[in-house]
């Protein structure tokens, strides 16, 4: 053989593949049966091999409800922030192969990973809002989805997962009882993704996924249904004061003033005391973010701070030491101080992104490729942080 000759690369799809999802499939099948009421079908006939499937993301075992559905693997994009676990993510990488893919910009490695599991004749499935809901109602949803679609000359597969943000709320601790279920939205063919433009499939995608829990007209019986909304909601919409809502069973109050609401099985707020202007989290999590914008535009003062949150920072998918550390922010950045004695300076306009994950985490994604992470306690809100970067990304614009 030729020295100079090239290595066959491997392929991204193989046999041991299909043997851990159907591990996948008998370890969730009781959890999701008992713990979620999950209601399903079989539906590996209606959806292609080889296609995109986009779903909405209301729950963080969404892609345990998907592999369900189809017995075969589906290679899911995920967050490289499950990439840095060591020898789990190894084993991740291992047994089911996800695609990793950058939360804070685009990602040609993603693309040529998709690409290629797809030229495999693979099923790739992603969320495409990138995180999951916090209110109800899907985050944006980035048009480069769109890009992709039409670059991969696939069919397109668009699934709603229905009842998972009622049973399982992002911001709230344990699971109601309800029901969940996934539906098939629409199978569009590769044919008819070529003769569709950008808007068109971007349209497409968008008012599929859009998804409200309260049109299944069901009850998510809790004692405890209103306990830690303050990780999504910031703002008293009574005395406009940031960071003072406290919850406690099905009640939500402000520790500023007097207001009181009950958050209900229907998923809406009941007025008990002070003003109420909003229904729902949903209502109430995009106006406190148009307050939070006026109030940027009027000062520039600290506007929140957080005490006793624990920070780190990621580069190369390797973590340092989680350090203690308070934050505080004003409509220019966050300013992040360890108790090592280091200060993080950060400006909006000099970073390339920011995210949350999970209940009470963010990332600050900064110059040289590092990621400043900051965790806080089980009230901690970090969306507050995110909407404040967005108002000073949409100013400066």
């Amino acid at each position: 053989m030729e020295k100079n000759k090239k290595k066959k690369s491997k392929k991204w799809i193989r046999k041991r593949h299909k043997f851990y999802f159907w591990l996948l499939r008998t370890i969730f099948y009781p959890i999701l049966k008992i713990r979620y009421k999950y209601v399903y079908k079989r539906e590996d006939k209606a959806v292609p091999s080889k296609c995109i499937i986009m779903c909405n993301h209301q729950a963080t075992l969404d892609p345990a409800f998907l592999i369900m559905l189809l017995h075969r693997p589906i290679y899911f994009i995920m967050s490289e922030d499950l990439f840095t676990l060591g020898a789990i993510s190894s084993f991740i990488k291992h047994s089911i192969a996800p695609i990793s893919k950058s939360k804070s910009k685009s990602d040609i490695n993603t693309i040529r990973q998709t690409l290629r599991v797809l030229g495999e004749g693979g099923t790739v499935a992603l969320y495409p809002s990138g995180n999951r809901t916090l209110s109800g109602k899907e985050w944006e949803i980035d048009f480069s989805t769109a890009k992709l679609v039409k670059m991969a000359k696939a069919p397109l597969v668009l699934y709603n997962i229905c009842g998972c943000y009622g049973s399982d709320p992002r911001w709230g601790k344990g699971v109601r009882k309800g029901k969940t279920t996934m539906v098939l939205k629409k199978v569009i063919s590769a044919e008819q993704i070529q003769e569709m433009s950008l808007d068109e499939i971007y349209n497409e995608i968008v008012t599929a996924l859009d998804v409200d829990d309260r049109s299944l007209n069901v009850n998510f019986k809790s004692k405890r249904s209103a306990e830690f909304v303050e990780r999504a909601l910031y703002y008293c919409p009574h005395c406009h004061s940031f960071n003072t809502l406290k919850s406690k069973g099905k009640i939500l109050s402000c520790t500023n003033c007097d207001f009181k609401a009950e958050y209900k099985e229907n998923l809406t707020f009941g007025q008990i005391a002070g003003d109420l202007p909003y229904l729902t989290v949903r209502e109430w999590f995009d106006a406190q973010q148009v307050f939070l914008k006026q109030r940027t535009a009027e000062t520039d003062q600290t506007l929140f701070s957080d005490k006793l949150v624990l920070s780190r920072t990621i580069k190369d998918f390797k973590r340092d030491k989680k350090q203690k550390s308070s934050i505080s922010a004003n409509r220019d950045g966050v300013i992040v101080k360890t108790e090592s004695g280091k200060v993080y300076d950060v400006k909006f306009n000099e970073i390339y992104g920011a995210t949350i994950l999970g209940k009470k985490k963010i990332n600050f994604y900064l110059p040289d490729d590092i990621v400043l992470q900051i965790k806080g306690n089980e009230t901690f809100n970090s969306v507050k942080y995110l909407h404040l970067y967005e108002c000073t990304k949409e100013a400066n614009k």
